[in-house]
């Protein structure tokens, strides 16, 4: 999670389609998976911790970011989560987070082997969301400061290289995609001037917040098997 978007929307995050869409796809992720320890890399405000806390049998989170000023912890849900700003090697924890990660960084096969070569529980599972289609980047990408985005083809590459072994791998947000993808499009086409720099997340009206959570839900029955279009590319995996 961007810390820049979750400054953005504050506490209305919990209630905003786009994040509660995306922590539905988690939690229908690890449905019927013992959950009980998670690692949040990248994890801005820890919502998505927040969320598995509240919702699984899950113990205790550890979110990581470069972003915070300092080490701290806190109780969610009457549950530890321990904030840092970095972590040692050797961490036994059940599950991975790196939500909109891997954009950030300009190796992403460096950062991604770096971090499973610290998880030592062989049977974590790792999740990791990226924004999908290079064609689509715009002032939203460079503003939260995205080296590129990702398609199936390329993120299925870069999971190989790394030694991951693949579970699952999708589009979402596919109901998006093609009113996104003509906004973008027609604004690169016609070269329009002067595009402020700034997220494209922004609060919406409840009918219409409602409206799009009630959308994403019915698309995560599809979700597994959606390998043509979508704003996110999401990947389930483990290490070999």
């Amino acid at each position: 999670m961007d810390l820049k978007e979750s400054d953005i929307l504050q506490e209305k995050i919990f209630s905003h389609w786009y994040y509660k869409s995306k922590s539905n796809v988690i939690l229908s992720l690890i449905n019927n998976r013992k959950i009980k320890s998670v690692l949040d890399i990248g994890a801005g405000s820890g919502y998505f911790a927040k969320i598995i806390l509240e919702r699984t049998d899950a113990e205790f989170a550890i979110c990581i970011d470069t972003g915070y000023e300092k080490d701290f912890e806190e109780t969610y849900s009457g549950k530890k989560i321990y904030f840092k700003r970095e972590v040692a090697e050797n961490l036994n924890v059940d599950l991975v987070l790196l939500m909109d990660v891997i954009e950030h960084v300009s190796d992403d096969q460096q950062f991604l082997e770096s971090w499973t070569k610290k998880i030592n529980n062989e049977d974590a599972l790792f999740i990791v969301t990226v924004p999908a289609f290079q064609f689509l980047f715009s002032t939203h990408d460079i503003f939260l400061e995205h080296f590129r985005r990702y398609n199936i083809f390329n993120l299925r590459r870069l999971m190989i290289n790394c030694g991951m072994k693949i579970h699952l791998i999708f589009y979402f947000y596919g109901v998006l995609f093609f009113p996104i993808a003509i906004i973008r499009l027609f604004k690169k086409i016609f070269s329009v001037k002067n595009q402020e720099l700034k997220s494209d997340m922004v609060d919406v009206s409840m009918p219409l917040n409602n409206f799009l959570v009630f959308i994403h839900k019915i698309e995560i029955f599809f979700m597994k098997i959606n390998k043509f279009f979508g704003v996110s590319l999401v990947c389930l995996f483990q290490k070999k």
